[in-house]
């Protein structure tokens, strides 16, 4: 059996100029790595190199051992990472989501029903949800549009509605309710983790000054104590502390609604039943 430090350094070899440059590579002697080709040399039984006065090269049967090594490292990698996969989800429920607030409708179920597992969870752009599934690094994924794939299961989860929150003093407060041009032109205070939702007020509302916060929490203070508008979602009317100084104005746009679906392969777990 051939140690894979041999192949390792014969594949560094092969992509490097000189001894000397693989040797820096490999944080080796040039010496140290000298013997060691010569070392795998004796053991495959065949000439790998073409040495000559200060130089070294790799003969043709050099180049197809290096060309093999370069396979078996990428197999002993993909290996490595198929193992560490599995015992990740083994452990975790990892969840890809389009946008925030369907994880807090999903995951509590989650961990109701597989209190035994670890939950983790991103926000991602969507069209990395269903590669990120296949590929075995997500476990579910949440859409704003159902899948077809009779590898998959997906299941509508619920739909979300953004409304528009001012205050009385805004000249739109006296509106029943507004649309995205009634909007555009505002200038918006707005989270900036809200995944494609950001994406959407960004494209319907290209007039507008956005005063974008990456934190939660802030938001949520400035959202208090401020003059500036701001979108609410209904999954947090009713869970929120009416604003007495606030109208929540619905939105009448179709985009400012949207249905999320959750999705994952057949083979895994049936999640919510």
């Amino acid at each position: 059996m051939i140690e894979m430090h041999f192949w390792e350094q014969l594949a560094v070899l092969s992509q490097c100029r000189t001894m000397s440059e693989a040797a820096e590579k490999l944080n080796l002697t040039q010496p140290a790595l000298s013997r060691s080709m010569k070392k795998l040399e004796d053991l495959l039984e065949v000439s790998l190199f073409e040495r000559g006065y200060n130089r070294i090269m790799l003969n043709d049967s050099g180049k197809l051992a290096a060309e093999y090594a370069a396979r078996l490292l990428d197999y002993e990698n993909d290996i490595i990472e198929k193992l560490r996969t599995q015992d990740r989800n083994r452990k975790t429920i990892s969840i890809g989501s389009c946008a925030p607030v369907p994880l807090r409708a999903l995951v509590p179920k989650l961990m109701e029903r597989f209190p035994q597992k670890s939950i983790s969870s991103e926000i991602l752009d969507e069209e990395q949800l269903l590669p990120s599934l296949k590929a075995g690094k997500l476990q579910i994924v949440i859409l704003t549009t159902p899948v077809e794939d009779d590898g998959l299961v997906c299941r509508k989860l619920f739909e979300e509605r953004m409304s528009f929150a001012v205050k009385k003093s805004n000249p739109l407060a006296a509106k029943n309710s507004v649309s995205f041009k009634d909007i555009n032109g505002q200038t918006i205070l707005l989270y900036s983790g809200i995944g494609f939702w950001y994406d959407r007020c960004m494209k319907m509302l290209p007039s507008s000054r956005f005063l974008l916060q990456d934190d939660f929490n802030t938001f949520r203070e400035l959202a208090d104590a401020s003059e500036l508008p701001f979108f609410m979602s209904s999954w947090h009317l009713g869970k929120r502390k009416p604003d007495r100084d606030r109208i929540i104005l619905s939105i009448s746009d179709p985009e400012s609604a949207v249905t999320y679906y959750y999705a994952y392969k057949k083979t895994g777990y049936d999640y919510l039943g």
